[in-house]
């Protein structure tokens, strides 16, 4: 089984606080279409005919395309190798682009799966957060979906921002739940350097809430999951059980997958490369015969401290007879001895498996360090 990915590099406008690979200049969107198509035509064959069970649109704003461009690259795969029946196909959308119109002409061309980027409710914090729509666009995104029969719809939130309050994100959490959206992706405010709320911070002209606040949402994020019969299965992501992502659960899960476009990554068997973010410079050099690469062979070091990396993110954790099966005795001391040094209150293990408790999910990034190996 293998992924495919396709990043679509525009926007309306840029978010304050993102720093994802995007273009606000979309005069070249059809040629990049066509080098998206181009370059899958290359590399789709180092999958080695391997079933494709997910095609993921990400970006960028990926609803910025037109059905007719979805359905040239969704065809592409499907004419260059096998997919599975029923494959998860899914598009990232903001509420602002949504149309009945539009969604129906996604769904005819087989898109199957939708995540919604809303973030937030407060049109307060949207407004700056500098978001193309407002909440009542957001929920009206919601019902056109439904109506349109994407039943397996995400919706993505953010918590730890400014100006919201415990009490409004259970409320906004309670709303989608009461609203039978049965996929969130939830992520806690990061300031990435370059971003304009990075710079208002360092500038005095923003606060945004210190990590009590951040941990305290997560918090409440982990009880709402279970009062409400969410399967918390991944750090950021929540579904009711049998709804979670199969595309995202392939990265953790260390499947082979292939990312076309700027900025895209891919892993196959160890190695892993990832394409220029630069429009200009990917589209001259995929119009050249080039592909604009930087590869990176991973290191047996690498791949075990991705495996803990991935593993623990999830709520099955690591199991100590896989991670033995996989590496043997290479790094067993060094690991063991890494173990000692977290918090006993932060790890559970019970059975050979390794699960970080409902506290220790909150560290998640720096206990998967600590346990990291050196060759």
């Amino acid at each position: 089984m293998a992924s495919v990915y396709f990043h679509i590099p525009f926007c309306k406008k840029a978010c304050h606080y993102c720093d994802f690979h995007f273009s606000t200049v979309r005069g070249a969107q059809s040629e990049m279409v066509e080098c998206l198509f181009m370059e899958w035509e290359w590399v789709h064959g180092l999958l080695k005919g391997e079933r494709v069970d997910s095609i993921y649109f990400g970006g960028g704003t990926p609803s910025l395309l037109a059905s007719h461009e979805l359905h040239s690259l969704i065809q592409a795969v499907y004419d260059r190798i096998e997919v599975r029946v029923e494959a998860e196909i899914t598009l990232e959308v903001n509420p602002d682009d949504m149309t009945a119109e539009y969604l129906a002409s996604i769904r005819s061309v087989g898109v199957n799966r939708l995540s919604l980027g809303i973030q937030a409710l407060n049109d307060e914090i949207l407004r700056q957060m500098n978001r193309a729509h407002d909440s009542r666009t957001a929920l009206n995104s919601l019902l056109m979906a439904q109506e349109a029969g994407f039943s397996d719809v995400s919706v993505d939130l953010m918590f730890g921002l400014p100006g919201l309050s415990d009490q409004e994100w259970v409320d906004t959490l309670n709303f989608f739940a009461d609203r039978q959206v049965p996929h969130l992706s939830t992520y806690g405010l990061t300031l990435e350097p370059g971003t304009v709320w990075h710079r208002r911070v360092e500038n005095r002209k923003l606060i945004v809430p210190d990590d009590e606040v951040n941990r305290m949402q997560y918090h409440l994020l982990m009880e709402f999951a279970k009062v409400r019969g969410y399967r918390h299965y991944e750090v950021s992501n929540l579904a009711r059980p049998g709804m979670e992502s199969e595309h995202n659960s392939a990265y953790w899960r260390g499947v082979n997958y292939l990312g076309i476009g700027p900025s895209a990554h891919s892993y196959i068997d160890g190695m892993r490369w990832w394409n220029v973010a630069n429009n200009a410079m990917y589209t001259r050099s995929i119009r050249a015969g080039i592909l604009p690469q930087t590869k990176e062979v991973l290191t047996l070091a690498n791949r075990h401290n991705e495996y803990v990396m991935t593993k623990l993110r999830l709520d099955t954790g690591l199991d100590l007879r896989e991670y033995e099966l996989k590496f043997g005795n290479a790094f067993g001391i060094e690991f063991q001895k890494n173990l000692l040094t977290i918090n006993p209150d932060w790890i559970d293990l019970t059975d050979n498996q390794l699960v970080l408790t409902s506290e220790g999910r909150f560290f998640t990034d720096g206990i998967s360090a600590a346990l990291f190996v050196h060759e």
